[in-house]
């Protein structure tokens, strides 16, 4: 992972550590450096807490529930899409 984010910035895990140690991605893919992106603090706050809020277009699961027991390319290719839809990533 890289040592140090801007002022203003964050170290992102596309794919979460927590949901990826949990689902069995290794460590070194899960804290690999195609996995983190630096972005605004309040992009990163503002992602999370919509990960934990049931959504209507995954059938009321919270998106974290309806990632689990996904493989990694499902998780990557999820995750990379939310990180456009908020403007993080382009």
């Amino acid at each position: 992972m890289r040592a140090n984010a801007d002022r203003g910035y964050d170290h992102h895990h596309i794919v979460e550590q927590g949901a990826g140690l949990r689902e069995g991605f290794p460590l070194s893919t899960v804290d690999g450096v195609d996995n983190v992106v630096s972005i605004p603090r309040y992009k990163h706050h503002e992602i999370t807490g919509w990960y934990n809020k049931p959504n209507k277009s995954l059938g009321m699961q919270t998106p974290r529930n309806y990632l689990r027991g996904g493989d990694w390319s499902e998780h990557a290719q999820f995750r990379h899409q939310v990180l456009r839809d908020f403007g993080a990533l382009k």
